[in-house]
C-alpha cells in the first residue's frame, strides 16, 4: 500500500472538540486555505462563516462583539479559545493536534520555515496590488527564485518539512506553492523534489475532500471562479464553464491579487462540512 495515502490522522480522541470550531474568513481560498485544510486532515468537525468580499457590513457589525482580542479574518473560536491571525491560528491548531514538533527546537524550526514561506507570499501579494506590476515583476523574480531555492534546499529529499512526520508547516507550504506555481509555472522546473512534495501532499487522506480541492495538480480548478477580466490580463486560454460572471473585480490591482492571494474556490463549497450559501 502506499504509505503516504495510507498515512493516519494524528488527530487522536483526546484532542477532538466536542462542540465544533468556528472558522470565519471572506468567500475565497486565501489566508484561511491552510487552516481549512489542517482541520480536513484532523478530520476535525467545524463549521465556517465565509463573509462576501463585496459587502463588509455584515463582518463590521459582528467585528466587536465576538469576544477577539484583535478581531480580524480568518479567526476560530473553539470552545473558550478565540484567535485571529492565519498563522497564530494554524500553529495553535498544529499544536493542539499533535502537528507541532517534538521538542524546542524542531517547533522553532516549523515555525521558522512556516514564517519564511510566509514572507515570500507577502512579497508577491505587495507587487501584485502594485500600479506598476508589469514593470515591478521581472525586478521581483530574482528574489522570488532566491526564496524558492531556499526552501527547496531545505526540504531536501526529505518527505515533509521536518522529515518523515508533516508538520502544520505543510499545510501553509503546499498552499503557498500553488501560489507560486500560478505566479510562476516554471518555477518547479529547477526544484524537482518541490513538485515531488506537491504530489505527495496531494495523495493525503482528506476523506471529505474531492481532488478539485488540490489546485496544483488540476488547473481548471484555478480557472473555475477566477473573473473573466483577469483571465484576459493573464492571456490564458478559458472554457466558458470555468467563468464565473459574478465575480468582478474592484480594479486590475484587485484583480492580480485575486490570482495571487484570495484564489476564488468555488469547488470549496462542495468539499468544506458546511455549506456556503451566502456567496
Amino acid at each position: 500500500e502506499d504509505p503516504i495515502k495510507t498515512l493516519p490522522r494524528r488527530c487522536c480522541a483526546l484532542h477532538r472538540t466536542m462542540a465544533p470550531i468556528q472558522l470565519a474568513y471572506w468567500g475565497v481560498r486565501g489566508l484561511a486555505q491552510p487552516i481549512r485544510l489542517l482541520l480536513e486532515y484532523t478530520d476535525e468537525r467545524y463549521e465556517e462563516k465565509r463573509y462576501k468580499r463585496t459587502d463588509f457590513g455584515e463582518w463590521k457589525i459582528v467585528k466587536y462583539h465576538l469576544g477577539i482580542g484583535f478581531p480580524n479574518l480568518p479567526y476560530i473560536i473553539d470552545g473558550d479559545v478565540k484567535l485571529s491571525q492565519s498563522a497564530v491560528i494554524l500553529r495553535y491548531l498544529g499544536e493542539k493536534y499533535g502537528l507541532g514538533g517534538k521538542n524546542a527546537k524542531e517547533k522553532a524550526e516549523i515555525a521558522m520555515t512556516e514564517a519564511a514561506v510566509r514572507d515570500l507570499r507577502l512579497g508577491l501579494s505587495k507587487i501584485s496590488y502594485s500600479q506598476n506590476y508589469e514593470e515591478e515583476r521581472p525586478n521581483y523574480i530574482p528574489t522570488f527564485e532566491i526564496g524558492m531555492e531556499e526552501i527547496s534546499n531545505f526540504l531536501g529529499s526529505k518527505i515533509w518539512l521536518m522529515g518523515e512526520s508533516i508538520t502544520y508547516a505543510d499545510f501553509s507550504l503546499y498552499e503557498n506553492l500553488c501560489a507560486f506555481h500560478s505566479f510562476e509555472p516554471s518555477c518547479f522546473d529547477k526544484h524537482p523534489n518541490l513538485k515531488q512534495y506537491v504530489e505527495r501532499f496531494e495523495c493525503l487522506p482528506f476523506d471529505s475532500l474531492s481532488n478539485e480541492m488540490l489546485l496544483c495538480s488540476n488547473p481548471q480548478v484555478l480557472f473555475q471562479d477566477i473573473p473573466y477580466p483577469l483571465l484576459q490580463h493573464l492571456k490564458l486560454q478559458t472554457h466558458p464553464d470555468w467563468i464565473a460572471m459574478n465575480t468582478i473585480p474592484e480594479s486590475p490591482q484587485m484583480m492580480r491579487g485575486s490570482h495571487l492571494l484570495f484564489f476564488h474556490y468555488q469547488a470549496s463549497c462542495r468539499c468544506v462540512r458546511t455549506s456556503y450559501n451566502d456567496r
